[in-house]
C-alpha cells in the first residue's frame, strides 16, 4: 500500500549547476494519504514539474526552500492542493525565511502551516487514511 514516485528533477537541470532546482521531488504515498516532498525547488523546478501533467495532490505538502519567495508558487498550489504545509527552518535564519508571500499563499487557502522554528521537530502519522500532524519542542 505504500507507492513512491520521483517526479523530479529533469535530466537538463540535473547537468547544470542549479543545485536549488536540481532538487530530487518525491511523492509518497501510503493509503489513501499522499505526501510531497519538494526539497529546494523554486519556480522553475515547479513550472517543469507541472508541465509533465503530474497528478501532485497531496494531502501534506513539505514546502520548498524552506519557505523561500523563490518557491511554492499559486500554480504549484493550486495542483497540489494541500491540507498542510510543513516549513523547514531555522529560527532567526539570516534569509529571513520564510517569506510572508509564501506564508500568505497558505493562509490563504486555509492550509494549516507548521513550521519548525516554531513548533520544532514536526511528526505527521498516519494509517493510510487519516493523519495527524504534532511537533515537539
Amino acid at each position: 500500500a505504500l507507492q513512491v514516485e520521483v517526479l523530479a528533477p529533469g535530466d537538463e537541470v540535473v547537468e547544470s549547476s542549479d543545485t536549488n532546482n536540481a532538487s530530487i521531488i518525491i511523492r509518497l504515498t501510503y493509503g489513501t494519504v499522499s505526501f510531497l516532498f519538494t526539497g529546494d525547488a523554486e519556480a522553475e523546478e515547479e513550472s517543469w514539474l507541472l508541465a509533465q501533467g503530474d497528478d501532485l495532490r497531496s494531502q501534506i505538502l513539505k514546502v520548498s526552500h524552506h519557505g523561500s519567495k523563490a518557491g511554492t508558487g499559486e500554480a504549484f498550489l493550486n495542483a497540489v492542493q494541500p491540507e498542510v504545509a510543513i516549513i523547514s527552518v531555522g529560527e532567526g535564519n539570516r534569509y529571513g525565511h520564510p517569506s510572508s508571500q509564501v506564508i500568505e499563499r497558505l493562509v490563504r487557502r486555509g492550509i494549516g502551516i507548521y513550521r519548525t522554528d516554531e513548533q520544532g521537530t514536526i511528526t505527521v502519522t498516519t494509517d493510510g487514511s487519516g493523519y495527524l500532524v504534532t511537533g515537539e519542542k
